[in-house]
């Protein structure tokens, strides 16, 4: 008898634990129904959720949900799904369609939970529906119209072009070698890429496309230098980068010294005269006698 006790009192604890496993928090209390979105869609800066919930509370609140950002939806009227669940009272459902418009664009990317809540006149979660979606890390492409791949400049680093992705608010910005800082892109109006460019969003993420710069480059060693462009989200995070080369020429100079001649006798000062061309803006120029550092 003590055994058959023991048995029935285990069974009861494993029902217990069974039904409040489950989305359902009270028993037969409501229904949800999500219908947009669907499972697993892909989604991108925000969602937009919408359906119909039925419940035995009257004045229920649905609450919608992804990660910590949540919202109370709007509430419509839906008579075809009074039609379809007569078994729920019509007067404490007058409203039973939602919708509601989530902003994720600061939530990071990857499978993401919606949840759909109805609320009791205690704001309790009476019924939970539960479905995931993807947030799916964004594309951009970067064109580098000026200057062209191992061009040589002199003492600034002009860069112009496109960029166009699907994610809005996006920034770029252009590092020098390992810069760490980086310099903003101007970004300008490009009605020409928009027009041209599929694939990598349109005008309502891209509504300045185009980019230009100009990075003095002036204390930079002569030889080969890279540049890299990075375009990042609205959460910081890089999407897409590219880089190229430039090559800082060692400038062309030419002296000419017209006094004194080669080997002229002197006294106690050195005349010299002449003249200096060089394509190195603000350049000098010192006379050195014999072994002189100064």
């Amino acid at each position: 008898m003590k055994r058959e006790i023991i048995l029935l009192f285990s069974c009861f604890i494993l029902s217990v634990v069974f039904f409040f496993s489950k989305d359902v928090l009270a028993k037969d209390t409501g229904i949800i129904n999500i219908e947009v979105p669907g499972e697993n869609t892909v989604v991108g800066d925000s969602v937009y959720v919408a359906g119909w919930a039925l419940s035995d509370y009257p004045n229920a609140k649905i609450k919608v949900s992804i990660d910590d950002k949540n919202v109370i939806a709007k509430k419509s009227e839906r008579s075809d799904v009074l039609v379809s669940y007569k078994e729920y009272d019509n007067s404490n459902n007058t409203l039973p369609g939602f919708d509601a418009t989530l902003d994720i664009s600061n939530l990071s990317y990857g499978n993401k939970t919606i949840k759909v809540e109805i609320l009791n006149e205690k704001e309790e979660p009476i019924f939970i529906k539960k479905i995931v979606v993807v947030k799916k890390e964004p594309v951009a492409a970067i064109n580098v119209e000026v200057p062209s791949n191992n061009s040589k400049i002199a003492d600034s680093l002009y860069v112009a072009g496109w960029i166009m992705s699907n994610a809005s608010g996006n920034t770029a910005k252009v590092y020098i070698d390992k810069e760490t800082e980086g310099v903003l892109l101007n970004r300008v109006e490009r009605k020409d890429v928009i027009r041209a460019v599929r694939g990598y969003g349109d005008e309502s993420t891209n509504p300045t496309p185009g980019f230009a710069a100009t990075i003095d480059v002036s204390k930079l060693e002569y030889g080969i230098h890279k540049y890299t462009i990075k375009v990042f989200d609205n959460n910081n995070n890089v999407i897409k980068e590219e880089s190229r080369s430039f090559e800082i020429a060692k400038p062309f100079t030419t002296i000419a010294i017209e006094t004194p001649a080669n080997n002229v006798k002197v006294t106690d000062s050195l005349y010299v005269a002449g003249w200096i061309m060089s394509n190195a803006s603000g350049n000098t120029a010192k006379v050195y006698i014999d072994k002189e550092t100064e």
